[in-house]
């Protein structure tokens, strides 16, 4: 009898860690991944995330820069000074997730200025991005790769 009880308490052991592996794939792959939604959304035409191994990707030549849905935008690339927008492998010690969030949608400003494009994306994708952002906290990583731009 015993050895029937071990049988079967093993048994739904095992049937559980199925349903939760399952379960746990498939959130998975329900939620969005910031660092694909960085790259999806362009961030890395500015921005570099140095732990993360993502370089600025230069834009071709004579391409224009798209104007946000303000009009803030650079109207070329070359008609204004080009800035070196920062690495943001640090970006987590000094903004937290709703500031992010904010400056991401125009409603807040670094040292007065405003995130030059407003994020397009959905809501969730914007919780994932920030949620990773928020993760990024190698402020010498953010230093060596800034000061390489310069």
């Amino acid at each position: 009898m015993n050895v029937a009880r071990g049988v079967t308490i093993s048994l739904c052991l095992a049937a559980a860690m199925v349903v939760l592996a399952t379960a746990a794939t498939r959130a998975a792959a329900a939620d969005p991944d910031g660092t694909k939604i960085f790259q999806d959304q362009k961030c890395a035409k500015c921005h570099s995330v140095q732990t993360a191994g993502i370089a600025v990707v230069e834009s071709k030549e004579g391409e224009a820069e798209e104007a946000d849905d303000e009009g803030e935008g650079e109207a070329a690339a070359g008609t204004e000074e080009k800035k070196n927008p920062p690495d943001l492998s640090a970006v987590g010690t000094k903004h937290d997730d709703k500031f992010l969030t904010k400056y991401l949608n125009k409603r807040e400003a670094i040292e007065g200025k405003k995130h030059k494009k407003r994020f397009k994306g959905k809501k969730e994708e914007l919780d994932a991005l920030v949620g990773w952002l928020v993760t990024l906290k190698d402020e010498a990583a953010a230093k060596a790769a800034d000061a390489a731009r310069k």
